[in-house]
């Protein structure tokens, strides 16, 4: 596999859970294994092709195995994290625009970009 996360998690699980041994090529491993001058550019049955024969000939590549707790916490509460972070831009974004969109002249006025202070 050349990713660990996202859509491939599933398929991940799946083999591990029926004791299919699995490594982990990184990206610098697999541009450096591309081989120069393939011509017609980069797909997906040549990163296939790539993945096997690196998995075939190399012993140094990490293998996966189900997710430490600790590592599968920290990215579940950086995601979470990063959603809040888009959900309070987006909210003043549109705080913003609702406001100029009725008082125009608040924008000469107001600095909407400042953060507030917190009393607390």
């Amino acid at each position: 596999m050349d990713i660990d996360h996202g859509g491939a998690a599933l398929l991940i699980g799946l083999l591990l859970s029926h004791g299919q041994p699995m490594v982990y090529i990184t990206g610098l491993a697999m541009h450096q294994a591309w081989p120069a001058g393939s011509g017609q550019g980069k797909t997906d049955d040549k990163d296939v092709f790539v993945i096997a024969d690196q998995a075939r000939m190399r012993q140094d590549l990490g293998s996966l195995q189900p997710g430490d707790e600790i590592a599968v916490d920290l990215r579940t509460l950086t995601a979470r994290r990063l959603d809040l972070v888009n959900d309070r831009t987006r909210q003043a974004n549109r705080l913003r625009s609702q406001l100029l969109e009725f008082f125009p002249a608040l924008e000469r006025v107001l600095n909407l970009t400042r953060r507030a202070r917190s009393s607390c």
